[in-house]
């Protein structure tokens, strides 16, 4: 009977650690900036939190929260990284949808026309294009007419509401997005 017990209370305690361990050693997601810095010697530049308005412009829409203060950071720290005049181009870039790609780039790209530089905002999503939508351009020309030939590149510029903040959509979606990005 004692037996049993032991077994019993030994089970109850190591079943637990087991799921525990378990969650532990398939977690995938980085849940902590020292996770990053521990396995990369990548540079970290700022930290954007999740975005919970009900707004895809948080930066605009509402220009005091903490979300629009983190792109602040994170514009100020490009700034130090992105010192001469002939290069300054910023690429996000993610292989996995909805990580947010879009979002940092709008907002980011926003933040910085809001100190009275000109910013060109590129759509190269020529799949599920989102940019159109939220800045409220043309889809008729675009990135993808441009490297097809057939509009001029100054023809697929748009001025967006926000002054100082331009853009070029991705335009109509093509057949075949990846030969066209690849030319």
């Amino acid at each position: 009977r004692k037996m049993v017990y032991m077994i019993g209370i030994l089970a109850g305690a190591m079943i637990p650690f087991l799921v525990i361990v378990a969650i532990g050693f398939f977690n995938t997601s980085i849940t902590d900036i020292k996770e990053i810095q521990h396995y990369t010697s990548a540079p970290i530049i700022g930290l954007v939190g999740h975005n919970v308005m009900d707004n895809e412009l948080p930066v605009a829409a509402n220009p005091k929260s903490t979300l629009a203060e983190s792109f602040r950071g994170l514009r100020t720290n490009l700034g130090y990284i992105l010192r001469e005049p002939d290069k300054k181009v910023v690429m996000v870039t993610s292989t996995i949808s909805g990580e947010g790609k879009t979002f940092i780039a709008i907002n980011l790209a926003l933040i910085i026309a809001l100190t009275g530089k000109k910013v060109l905002l590129v759509g190269m999503d020529l799949r599920k294009p989102k940019l159109n939508g939220l800045l409220g351009s043309s889809s008729q020309r675009g990135l993808s007419t441009y490297l097809i030939g057939k509009d001029e590149f100054d023809k697929i510029i748009y001025q967006t509401k926000y002054e100082n903040l331009f853009i070029a959509p991705s335009g109509p979606i093509p057949p075949n997005p990846a030969e066209l990005i690849g030319l």
